[in-house]
């Protein structure tokens, strides 16, 4: 799952894909190499996996991981987009997801490249950035769809046809920045778009990056949530930026005495990976053994023999059955050999919706 950062200069973007990935660059004044995207790994925080490793005590706990990129701002020098580099928009597309940060914080020493701080008006330029290259995307494919009626004939003319006035409903929708909504869209539409691959379509996340005095009950930053939820449907993620990259530099028992002192919470990675999990409709099953205790991010629900491709094709194509039981039951028993003599452990088979919690044990043959 590759999830893509995106905001405007001085916003905070690079500053939270350090504290998602570990990763510490070398940052100039301006902010990241504005011609490089930076890729980078979070892990996914998950208690499960240390009490297991209890149990086990395996040779290594694997979490689950995503993968974040940085999309580098615009120069503005040689461009009038602030948000995202016209360069990298296409590596946009291949995002699953992405998180717009938007700035909250006043500070004199870092200037708004607006001159005024204004959370929505930043949300808004993102917008239609994400806006325009869609729209740029389907005049393309109408110029092309245009050129496949010369030739068509058939069932094929109708539904090239058809295409043809859903992209120019689709492209009214887009120009009158009316909301995106795939979930209204029928399953020939979401054909189409799946083959347009428009940004406006992928699920998107807010992280409002606010100051120490913004944690706070705060009437703009709650106008904002609120705006938020309007254009896309979801909550938005508040948090400190620069504090949360100065935790970072101490043990995880410092960590813990300082959130707790100041009544923070839990950590912005914790914040922003659930919220990925969340819009993502993700969850988390479990293989242990003495060789290691993992964690692995399917689709809610997905079938035992399609979680089973995560770990290995073979294990998929020599499907037998999989050995199944919760998390909460497995730990109330301390094994499986305890757990099966209760009954808990249970057998099933290909078309099994996997659970968050799951602990599996996949049997095969090849």
């Amino acid at each position: 799952m590759q999830i893509g950062l995106v905001g405007l200069s001085s916003s905070g973007k690079t500053t939270i894909f350090k504290c998602l990935t570990g990763i510490n660059q070398t940052l100039k004044k301006t902010g990241l190499d504005r011609g490089k995207a930076e890729i980078g790994v979070a892990k996914v925080e998950d208690p499960r996996l240390d009490e297991l490793a209890k149990i086990y005590h395996p040779k290594k706990i694997v979490p689950a991981e995503i993968t974040y990129f940085d999309i580098p701002i615009s120069d503005p020098i040689a461009s009038d987009q602030l948000a995202i580099s016209s360069q990298h928009l296409n590596r946009l597309q291949l995002a699953d997801a992405f998180v717009q940060v938007i700035r909250a914080f006043e500070d004199p020493s870092i200037p708004h490249p607006e001159g005024v701080v204004n959370p929505n008006r930043d949300i808004e330029i993102i917008r239609a950035e994400l806006i325009l290259f869609d729209l740029l995307i389907l005049e393309k494919r109408s110029d092309k769809v245009k050129e496949l009626l010369k030739s068509s004939k058939g069932a094929e003319r109708e539904k090239i046809m058809k295409e043809q006035v859903f992209l120019e409903k689709l492209k009214k929708g887009l120009e009158n920045e009316a909301p995106y909504m795939v979930k209204s869209l029928n399953s020939e539409e979401t054909r189409f778009t799946s083959n347009y691959n428009l940004l406006a379509a992928k699920p998107i996340i807010t992280v409002v990056n606010v100051d120490d005095g913004q944690l706070e009950d705060n009437i703009e930053i709650d106008l904002t949530k609120k705006h938020v939820q309007e254009l896309t449907g979801q909550s938005c993620v508040v948090f400190n930026a620069k504090l949360e990259a100065d935790l970072m530099q101490m043990s995880q028992t410092e960590q813990q005495e300082f959130r707790e002192s100041l009544g923070l919470g839990y950590s912005c990675l914790h914040q922003l990976t659930k919220a990925t999990l969340d819009i993502m409709d993700m969850c988390t099953f479990l293989t242990v053994g003495s060789d290691e205790v993992r964690a692995w991010l399917i689709k809610n629900n997905l079938s035992a023999v399609s979680a089973a491709r995560k770990i290995h094709s073979d294990i998929e194509r020599g499907f037998i059955r999989a050995e199944v039981i919760g998390y909460d039951d497995f730990m109330n028993h301390g094994s499986i050999t305890a757990a099966k003599k209760q009954g808990l452990v249970r057998s099933e088979g290909k078309s099994y919706p996997v659970k968050d919690g799951d602990i599996i044990n996949y049997l095969f043959n090849v």
